[in-house]
Protein backbone atom coordinates (compact mmCIF):
# COMPACT_ATOMS: atom_id res chain seq x y z
CA UNK A 1 0.00 0.00 0.00
CA UNK A 2 0.75 3.73 -0.32
CA UNK A 3 3.06 5.64 2.61
CA UNK A 4 4.21 8.53 3.54
CA UNK A 5 7.08 10.26 5.78
CA UNK A 6 4.70 11.63 8.48
CA UNK A 7 1.05 10.77 8.92
CA UNK A 8 -1.24 12.55 11.11
CA UNK A 9 -4.27 9.64 12.25
CA UNK A 10 -7.29 11.64 13.64
CA UNK A 11 -8.89 8.49 16.15
CA UNK A 12 -12.43 8.28 14.68
CA UNK A 13 -12.14 5.17 15.27
CA UNK A 14 -15.68 5.45 16.89
CA UNK A 15 -17.51 5.93 13.74
CA UNK A 16 -15.62 2.37 12.68
CA UNK A 17 -16.60 -0.08 15.71
CA UNK A 18 -16.84 -2.76 13.84
CA UNK A 19 -13.50 -2.32 11.60
CA UNK A 20 -11.84 -0.39 14.33
CA UNK A 21 -8.84 -2.48 15.07
CA UNK A 22 -8.03 -2.87 10.76
CA UNK A 23 -8.69 1.07 10.83
CA UNK A 24 -6.08 1.73 12.98
CA UNK A 25 -3.45 -0.53 11.82
CA UNK A 26 -3.85 0.32 8.20
CA UNK A 27 -3.72 4.47 8.81
CA UNK A 28 -0.45 3.49 11.84
CA UNK A 29 1.18 1.37 9.30
CA UNK A 30 1.30 4.26 6.65
CA UNK A 31 3.77 6.36 9.00
CA UNK A 32 7.38 5.39 7.20
CA UNK A 33 9.14 7.87 9.34
CA UNK A 34 6.58 9.93 11.98
CA UNK A 35 3.32 9.05 13.71
CA UNK A 36 0.70 11.62 15.26
CA UNK A 37 -2.49 10.36 16.52
CA UNK A 38 -5.05 12.81 17.45
CA UNK A 39 -7.42 11.74 20.20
Amino acid sequence: GSQWDDVVLFDESYAFREHRSRWLYTGITRAAKRLTVVV
